[in-house]
Order: structure tokens, then C-alpha cells, then sequence
């Protein structure tokens, strides 16, 4: 068995599941500057979101979310990392997107996405995609991991 194996997990154990079924991009509502490369959208597995909040790192925990009022397509709620990054979540239809901007480069955004095709990854509730950001903002080094983040109006494939 491989090193890198888990050695306690039976061969009949099924790999997580990482998304529910994709949506087209006309049925999510993104706008078009956002990932324009992109013809649909995932939405992550409970299973994802389950990690993502029962992993969050402690530094965030006494932080809170800055929200505004709802309106489509704008920030409704912003955490500022530190002095370097900033996330945002935005509404657009019956979905949140997390999105994060670098404070020395302000027309850098960047959103959630599986890395593989950059297809955007968007949540059902705010409070899904506000825990995924903050997941993926501390835990995600350029590691082989299937979400991170891209530009969003640059594709890389």
C-alpha cells in the first residue's frame, strides 16, 4: 500500500463528493465580467461546506462580517483579512459567491473556483459561501486541492 494511502478506510469507501450537480451559467445570474470563460457554475456537496465550517481557522473566529443591505450584484458582506486581503460576498439570483481582492491591487479580483476548467464554485446561502471563503482563504497554498482561487476575468486552464 502507497504511503500516501489512508490505511484505515476500507476499498468499498466512495470518495467524498466534492459538488452537487452543475447549473448553467443563464440559471446562477452571474454577471458577465464575472469568470466570462465560464458556461456554468457548481455548487458545492453539504459535505464541502460541512468541512469548511467545522474546519474554519480559530485566528477568525471573533471576527465578524461587515453586511449591507441585499441588492443584487453588490457586496452584502465584506471580512478584511488583514491588511493585505479582503472577501467579499455577493448576491446574484438565488446565489452567493465569495470573491476576494487584494489591497494593493484593487482591480485584482478573485473568486472561488474548481481549478480544473476555473468553473466558478457558488453557494445556495450566504452564510455557505462566507464560510468557504474564509476556508479557502487561509487553507489553500497552491496545494492539489480541487478549489482555490482564480482571476475572474482571466482564465486559467
Amino acid at each position: 500500500m502507497s504511503e500516501l494511502a489512508p490505511k484505515d478506510v476500507s476499498p468499498n469507501a466512495s470518495a467524498p463528493i466534492l459538488f452537487k450537480e452543475p447549473l448553467d451559467r443563464s440559471e446562477a445570474g452571474l454577471p458577465d465580467w464575472y469568470m466570462p470563460w465560464a458556461s456554468g457554475v457548481l455548487l458545492p456537496s453539504d459535505e464541502v461546506i460541512r468541512h469548511a465550517t467545522e474546519n474554519r481557522p480559530a485566528t477568525l473566529l471573533r471576527r465578524r462580517w461587515t453586511l449591507f443591505p441585499k441588492s443584487e450584484g453588490e457586496a452584502h458582506a465584506r471580512f478584511r483579512i488583514d491588511r493585505t486581503w479582503t472577501l467579499f460576498v455577493m448576491t446574484y439570483g438565488n446565489l452567493s459567491v465569495a470573491v476576494r481582492r487584494k489591497e494593493l491591487e484593487p482591480r485584482r479580483v478573485q473568486g472561488l473556483a474548481f481549478l480544473l476548467g476555473s468553473i466558478p464554485v457558488c453557494a445556495h446561502t450566504l452564510e455557505a459561501a462566507k464560510r468557504l471563503a474564509e476556508y479557502y482563504h487561509i487553507n489553500w497554498v497552491a496545494q492539489a486541492d480541487e478549489i482555490g482561487w482564480v482571476d475572474t476575468t482571466v482564465c486559467r486552464e
